[in-house]
């Protein structure tokens, strides 16, 4: 090879350009495109003429339309085009310094405009007043540069030469094609195996258990087509092949009749068998399993352990003498042979069947996949009109250079070698002469690490081979890393005989450094360091345990740099500096996860995909939840998701608080509303900004992660809904992305979450093309390069000249696929330790793998390292510390002890001497929607412990726990302190005048509406018999209360069994459902008073509401302005002189709407009525469910705010639909049914409030004997007695003073009290005032 010279490179015909790690590739390309522009050295250059679009190609200039640039990504592309630009325009700049006599910053440019003179016989002034204007408009048109992707030029030229090619102008491109392969392996399956038998479908579902499984096998093999699949199979008859094995079968079957296993196995023991293989113990157990097998039914797959019964199983174990001879043997082998090429058969023939498949499919959809892009071109120019295709491509693009041609596979070599072909092979006819058109193969084989995509290092050398010394070239100079570290790796590799395997075709070329980077070594309290050091710290480890200990030294080594006096020239290190490069995301976990203990922050870069990743599952079940916001199963499975971040006990509150269950509910149905509203993306985003949660994501462990993985997967799905029609089908098509085990696509590949001072951890594939100051590689020891005994045994055929898959490998094919895996391993270790600039460190790890002692070896001895250092299975440490001795550039030595420096950690450091943040509340001063349970999560009333709600929720802020969370709190499990009722034997005297009246205050505790489920759940299972039982039809009461409680999980089977409950419980003598069927009707049942309009007092129940009369869960939005919680605990606060409670709400102002559901509108005697259900559950007994208990508890849930909100609501209705409507006429009241209270029915007695005659005059008495101030009788209500009628003359003007049964609250609307509350929701309360 020749080292290149950019000024005397031939640009014309076939040349390859070998350029190593950091000898400047994108350098040369950059300043060959530039010499094309100008027009030096092409043949025919004429100075005279600026006609770069000749088609015969007199003209020596090019223009940027007609370089073709070709690369294997966008980035590339976009990177190259930036790259093209700026030497363009540094010539530009260099030819205006030449016409005012300055010298030019390219040494170059003056010979070139020397030459250019000369050749056209004008001056050189000239020459650059032509270059000037041909330059200034190349530069404007560098945006429409021929710079693409390998499939980019592909598709152009399908389209453009759409008659020469015979492709369709309309064919759409697909990047992502599985969907059709998916649909071709499901196709296949149904055709081809439902017509199986049974013993046939059992083989199949052994070999795959479904059309996934297929198509999982199918897609790595369908995208090579130039591969050939070995052995070839004739017989493609299944059921011929299937006959002939099931014969086979049987015929040993009756071989085993005739033979008893004893035997078989003493012929065995007899032999020249090795003993320890055949043992007295594996030998019957053997054949044991083979009788067992042939003596049954015939099926497939054969049993195990049949090859070692073979002539050929048994040859391979002979110690001496002579081989076991039977009938037997030979039948089992035969068998063996006709079920191994059944199982053949079977892979080869559906792949074919699939391929044809697959393909009619994407014709009839018109859509064309990359691949295609790439076989429909090579082959339309290996049709008939090929050549003339080539030809035109040719003129329209004269000189090609491919970028990475590493990389190519041999259909995209195909395609440039018949477009380009080498001289002599042109058609004179149709192509410009040979020196007129170029190509030029840019790349580096030491670096082609991509054979998983299909690209090999085969195609490169078959390229390399068909070019003589002369049109081979390679750069010389490193101008990346330190001096000592490019000199360390030439040592690495040149140490070793055969460094890449290859050794005829990848030659390691030692390159010299520039020295660019000595200026800045790495030093460590003033002492320089050697750039390139192995670490071995001398101990012997199993296998795990070395992982984890490396990860640790790695992480203490790099918080050594950070923390100490370390330092990159005269820059203290930073953790931006650093980058660790693994194979695999496992030990990208590792790393991350020692460096987190050491308090530095890193950024992974991957190349995985976003469906991956746990927010992805959560994504797709908050999804879910949003789709169907009646579902509330799929809204708890959302809650319980990691993204939410809610802990086991924040959760059980949730689901347990119906204030707090609701409020969830509610918002849930917002996401649903915004995004059929604005867009998926829209309600992702509200959903990240709801709570703070964006903040709070942000400040978990990995939170940038996770947000980063949040917001791109609301891009997807943005852009996914824009192609799909409703959501079921973005949930399906999400459904499918998430949890398919086979992704694809670039736009799914994880981003980076953060551009901060963070150490980088990268994989190797991913790292190529990238530069670091600092690199350590703490796993080659553990990256073993053996094939993994269950993939496909792939590898390239010599003798064949292709790579080859071979279906039934033999050791050859074994050893082949192992030397390749091998040469890719050392590529790979090549690309990794050439990232380097100044500094590589890499971990030798003595670590043990092998199940016994004399299993055991080094790991590091099955990896590209253990191959390039000649370390063995039993490493001989000493020799290798000798020979590195030897080496002035290449250090070995322990992990070394960096000194910790005082103070904070630089950069990413930083993170572990700073206090949590603090998130705290801001201000809404903007236009939102709220509702009832939004402004009383914000209440401020004193907990248990005495600190209000509002100090608690700052403290948990400040302690990074969400506000939300705190909120959560149980679903009032209230005991007995809720009530004001003291217990039955502290009742005065009157109260207790018989057992009678005794037993009327205390309920049954086994009544179904106290055992009844607790918890929001349950009320809401109760919510919903109620909104579709019309009162009355008791049949469907039944159906009803039995589908809701199996819908919400509280169907119990043991309790719904009749006659097969336990005798020590009567209360399951009726079933569930029917226990709440009975208590449900006797809700409907129970007595209800209220006040008419003319003020008097009137009896009915639920039943009593009129067909017609009744709207259930009506959805509200009061519109309000300026709403202040200073206002509404006034109005709360007026007749209660308690401090604490004219400060309960506390939220900020609110301008915009309150939404929200009310249970039950009705409609009794032209007066209109707010219902509300309340399934909380306040005590055993009686009283606990009485007036009293109920007022203090419609105050402590802030129920009384809510009841006024709906009273509002209603309000506002009814003012639109009533022409002549009247607050005094129409509007009824308020109730509110605390269900478990009201289970008496009919029978339930009237309790009042008000004290008694006898009670009122006891309690004057105990006050003068006590001398208690008439502020003690605030405690009055306390000892009533509730079933005597109350000393108040005249109820009829007092709705709180009305008996109501137990469990039922009732109020009036005031009506001044109403237009306050108009006022304050409309932002009007001066004018109402």
């Amino acid at each position: 090879m020749k080292t290149l010279s950019i000024p005397h490179f031939p640009l014309y015909g076939q040349s390859l350009i070998e350029a190593s790690a950091g000898t400047g590739k994108t350098f040369t390309i950059t300043g060959l495109y530039n010499r094309l522009i100008l027009g030096h050295g092409r043949s025919g250059a004429a100075a005279d003429t600026l006609d770069s679009s000749a088609a015969d190609g007199s003209s020596g200039r090019l223009g940027c339309d007609q370089i073709l640039v070709v690369t294997f990504t966008r980035a590339a592309t976009e990177e190259l085009r930036g790259r093209i630009r700026q030497r363009l325009r540094l010539t530009l700049e260099d030819l205006l310094r030449l016409e005012n006599d300055q010298p030019a910053a390219d040494s170059d440019l003056p010979d070139y405009l020397a030459q250019l003179s000369a050749a056209a016989g004008v001056s050189e002034a000239d020459i650059r007043q032509q270059l000037l204007p041909w330059l200034q408009s190349n530069l404007a048109l560098m945006d429409e540069a021929a710079i693409y992707t390998i499939h980019g030029f592909c598709q152009r030229m399908l389209k453009q030469f759409a008659f020469d090619s015979g492709v369709v102008f309309d064919a759409e491109l697909v990047l992502d094609s599985e969907q059709y392969l998916q649909q071709a392996c499901e196709d296949v399956w149904r055709t081809e195996a439902y017509g199986l038998n049974t013993e046939q479908g059992r083989f199949l579902l052994s070999r795959y258990n479904g059309p996934d499984a297929l198509f999982a096998k199918v897609r790595s093999r369908i995208s090579r087509p130039d591969m050939r699949i070995v052995p070839e199979i004739n017989d493609h008859n299944l059921d011929a092949v299937w006959q002939r094995t099931k014969e086979q079968f049987h015929k040993v079957a009756t071989l085993c009749k005739a033979t008893a296993a004893e035997d078989i196995a003493a012929l065995i023991q007899d032999s020249g068998l090795n003993k320890r293989s055949y043992s007295k113990t594996n030998t019957p157990k053997w054949i044991g399993q083979a009788y067992q097998y042939f003596l049954s039914s015939f099926s497939l797959p054969a049993a195990d352990n049949l090859d070692r019964l073979t002539p050929a199983g048994m040859e391979e174990k002979l110690a001496s003498g002579d081989l076991p001879k039977h009938e037997l043997f030979d039948a089992i082998a035969d068998f063996c042979a006709q079920a191994d090429a059944l199982q053949l058969m079977l892979e080869m023939a559906w792949l074919d069947v699939i391929k044809e498949r697959y393909f009619d499919l994407l014709e009839k959809a018109g859509a064309l996949t990359p691949d295609d892009l790439l076989r429909l071109l090579v082959t339309a120019l290996r049709g008939e009109q090929g050549d003339l295709l080539a030809s035109h491509i040719r003129r329209q693009y004269p000189l090609a250079m491919i970028d990475e041609f590493q990389d190519t596979d041999p259909q995209q070599y195909d395609i440039f070698n018949r477009i380009y072909p080498p001289a002599g092979q042109a058609d004179d006819r149709l192509a410009t002469q040979p020196d007129h058109y170029g190509l030029i193969m840019i790349g580096d084989p030491k670096q082609a690490i991509y054979g998983f995509r299909g690209a090999d290092i085969f195609t490169y050398i078959q390229a390399r081979r068909q070019l003589s010394d002369e049109r081979r070239f390679t750069l010389g100079t490193n101008w990346r890393s330190h001096s000592l570290l490019v000199d360390g790796v030439n040592q690495l590799f040149t140490a070793h005989k055969s460094p890449f395997i290859f050794d005829e075709d990848i030659h390691f070329v030692e390159v010299a450094a520039a020295g660019k980077a000595d200026s800045q070594p790495l030093t460590i309290a003033g002492e320089v360091q050697s750039p390139l050091q192995l670490w071995f710290d001398g101990e012997e480890y199993s296998r795990t345990t070395a992982q984890a200990e490396v990860a640790e030294q790695c992480a203490a080594a790099i918080h050594g740099l950070l923390s100490g006096d370390a330092q990159l020239g005269d820059d203290k290190v930073q953790a931006k500096d650093i980058a660790v490069l693994v194979r695999s995301r496992k030990q990208a976990g590792w790393i991350r996860d020692a460096l987190m203990i050491h308090g530095i922050g890193s950024v992974f870069l991957t190349r995985d995909s976003v469906y991956e990743s746990q927010e992805a599952k959560d994504m797709f079940a908050w999804l879910q939840a949003v789709a169907h916001p009646s579902d509330e199963r799929a809204l708890r499975t959302a809650l319980a998701t990691l993204s939410q971040g809610f802990s086991a006990l924040q959760l059980d509150h949730l689901l347990n608080n119906e204030q707090a269950w609701e409020q969830a509910l509610e918002q849930n149905l917002a996401y649903h509303q915004l995004w059929n509203r604005r867009g998926i993306m829209a309600a992702v985003m509200h959903w990240l900004e709801q709570d703070q949660r964006a903040e709070r994501l942000r400040y978990q462990e990995d939170g940038e992660r996770q947000l980063t993985n949040m917001m791109h997967l609301g891009e997807l799905l943005q852009a996914a809904s824009r192609r799909l029609r409703g959501h079921e089908a973005l949930l399906r098509w999400f459904g499918e992305q998430v949890f398919s085990e086979e992704r694809s696509g670039d736009e799914a590949q994880l981003r980076l979450e953060s551009d901060a001072n963070l150490v980088t951890i990268v994989t190797i594939h991913k790292s190529k093309g990238l530069e670091y100051p600092l690199v350590f590689l703490p796993f080659l020891w553990d990256d073993s390069y053996l094939p993994n005994s269950k993939s496909d045994t792939q590898y390239f055929s010599v003798r064949d000249d292709c790579m080859v898959l071979d279906l039934d490998p033999d050791e050859e094919a074994k050893a082949a696929a192992r030397r390749d895996a091998l040469a890719e391993s050392l590529r790979l270790l090549y690309v990794a330790v050439t990232r380097a600039v100044q500094g590589c460190f890499i971990w030798l790890a003595d670590a043990l793998d092998g199940r016994s002692s004399r299993q055991k070896k080094s790991r590091i001895a099955d990896t590209a390292l253990g191959y390039l250092l000649d370390i063995e299975s039993d490493p001989q440490w000493s020799v290798l510390e000798q020979r590195m001795t030897d080496s002035q550039a290449i250090q070995l030595c322990a992990p070394p002890a960096w000194l910790l420096a005082e103070g904070k950690l630089s950069g990413a450091g930083e993170a572990a001497q700073i206090k949590p943040a603090q998130i705290k509340a801001g201000k809404w001063d903007h236009w939102r929607v709220s509702s009832y349970s939004q402004l009383a999560a914000a209440h401020g009333t004193h907990s248990q412990n005495g600190m209000t709600a509002a100090a608690e929720q700052s403290t948990a802020v400040s302690e990074g726990i969400a506000d939300d969370a705190l909120l959560r709190t149980d679903e009032t499990l209230y005991s007995d302190s809720v009530g004001s009722f003291l217990p039955i034997a502290d009742l005065p005297d009157d109260t207790q005048a018989s057992s009678a009246l005794a037993e009327r205050q205390e309920f049954n505790s086994d009544a179904a509406a106290l055992t009844f489920a607790r918890g929001a759940n349950a009320g809401t299972c109760l919510h919903a018999v109620f909104e579709h039982w019309d009162f009355h039809d008791q049949a469907q009461l039944l159906d009803i209360c039995e589908r809701e409680l199996r819908h919400y999980g509280l169907y119990d089977e043991s309790l719904n069994q009749n006659g097969q409950a336990q005798a020590t419980q009567p209360s399951h003598a009726i079933n569930q459902t029917e226990q709440l069927a009975q208590w449900l009707t006797a809700v409907v049942q129970s007595p209800l008073n209220t006040l008419s309009a003319a003020g008097s007092s009137e009896t009915f129940t639920l039943q009593d509401i009129v067909e017609g009369g009744r709207l259930d869960e009506m959805e509200f939005y009061l519109p309000v302005a300026g709403l202040q919680a200073s206002q509404v605990n006034r109005l709360l606060a007026q007749g209660n002189a308690d401090s604490a409670q004219a400060e309960r709400f506390q939220f900020d102002a609110l301008s915009g709407y309150l939404k929200g559901f009310i249970d039950l509108i009705f409609c009794y005697q032209g007066r209109y009525y707010v219902a509300d259900y309340k399934s909380n559950f306040l005590g055993e007994r009686l009283q606990d469910y009485a007036p009293a208990a109920l007022n203090a508890a419609m105050v402590s849930h802030q129920y009384d705010l809510q009841a006024w909100i709906y009273t509002v609501a209603l309000d506002r209705l009814l003012s639109q639909r009533l022409p002549d409507y009247s607050p005094q006429q129409h509007l009824g009241g308020v109730y509110y049914f605390y269900l478990r209270g009201m289970h008496l029915g009919a029978e339930a007695p009237l309790l009042s409030a008000v004290p008694s005659a006898a009670t009122v005059r006891e309690q004057e008495t105990t006050n003068k004997t006590t001398g208690q101030t008439e502020s003690a009788q605030a405690d009055l209500f306390a000892q009533v007695d509730l079933f005597d009628e109350p000393e108040v003359t005249d109820i009829k003007s007092d709705a709180a003073s009305l008996p109501q049964a137990p469990g039922v609250y009732y109020h009036s609307v005031d009506p001044h009290a109403l237009a306050q509350w108009r006022a304050i929701l409309s932002g009007a309360e001066e004018d109402a005032a």
